[in-house]
């Protein structure tokens, strides 16, 4: 198993109702799974993550993991590891 830390932003942190989680996830686990496990277990996280998270390549909001943008990796198919921190900053927002 291995420890992920989440850091929540925006209306995520409301959705999840905290601004930071920890979970533990199977050895193997790249980003979209994640994401689609945290939108399979909340209704808020779901509205807000979308329903096609996993097929779009460039979801609506900007993911790091460990302060690197995930584009500069390989997208929503990074591997996490243990110790690995995913933040979550929606750039959908009100005016």
């Amino acid at each position: 198993m291995s420890k992920i830390k989440i850091k929540l932003l925006g209306t995520l942190k409301w959705a999840a109702g905290k601004e930071q989680q920890e979970i533990e996830a199977p050895e193997s686990i790249n980003v979209g799974e994640l994401l689609e496990s945290l939108a399979v277990n909340s209704s808020r996280m779901k509205s807000i993550l979308g329903k096609n998270i996993i097929a779009n390549s460039r979801p609506n909001m900007i993911i790091l993991i460990n302060e690197v943008e995930i584009g500069l990796l390989e997208g929503l198919n990074t591997d996490l590891l243990d110790g690995d921190t995913l933040t979550l900053i929606p750039t959908a927002h009100g005016g």
